[in-house]
């Protein structure tokens, strides 16, 4: 029996078991579309609404089997209520038919190029077709932020810190540390007449 709720693309690919040995698989989305028309309007699927995933599909009648007809071409399928088969016609050379070669020949793209030279896609607000748009306005680097230096002229080698005012970026040239002793801040800071001398403790 064919399952009583499936997806379109399994409709006449996996569901009816239409395979390579019966020469049409691959049958692409055009293709499959154009058997499902004509079955819905024999009746024997209706559509239902609400699912996740995909575009979903009542079997209305019950399918005993399906087989194909490699002398015509065609999908017999047969019911549990009916000694009349459906047959959906030759399908032989059918995939693809009807389809399209390029990006804005299909139905939910642009018609056409024109005007859309550096533009970029996104889907469209109502999430149904996809559109050209310019690139969001923006800053690209950093130093084109509103907060941050303009220029990296003569900032070789410095750090990046918050200002004083707490309100934006600049470049600072980070303090170094001491190399030798009398560079610390709390020792004497020459040796010049020191020779001999230990060092001892400051009273606070």
């Amino acid at each position: 029996m064919i399952p009583t709720e499936i997806a379109l693309e399994q409709l006449l690919v996996n569901a009816f078991n239409v395979t390579a040995e019966g020469g049409v698989a691959g049958l692409e989305p055009t293709a499959i579309r154009q058997q499902l028309a004509k079955l819905m309007a024999e009746g024997i699927v209706t559509t239902i609404t609400g699912k996740p995933l995909g575009s979903f599909y009542i079997i209305s009648r019950a399918i005993s089997k399906t087989e194909w007809d490699k002398d015509t071409g065609e999908l017999i399928i047969y019911f549990t209520d009916s000694s009349e088969p459906f047959k959906t016609g030759d399908l032989r050379g059918k995939p693809g038919t009807g389809g399209v070669s390029s990006f804005i020949g299909l139905t939910d793209t642009p018609a056409n190029y024109s005007g859309a030279i550096g533009k970029y896609l996104r889907v469209n607000s109502s999430g149904t077709a996809i559109e050209f748009v310019d690139l969001p306005s923006g800053a690209l680097t950093f130093l084109e932020l509103t907060d941050t230096p303009n220029s990296y002229t003569g900032q070789a080698l410095k750090g990046l810190r918050v200002n004083a005012a707490g309100t934006a970026i600049e470049f600072y040239t980070p303090s170094v540390g001491a190399t030798i002793f009398t560079e610390l801040g709390d020792v004497p800071t020459s040796y010049t007449g020191k020779a001999n001398r230990i060092l001892v403790v400051a009273p606070d």
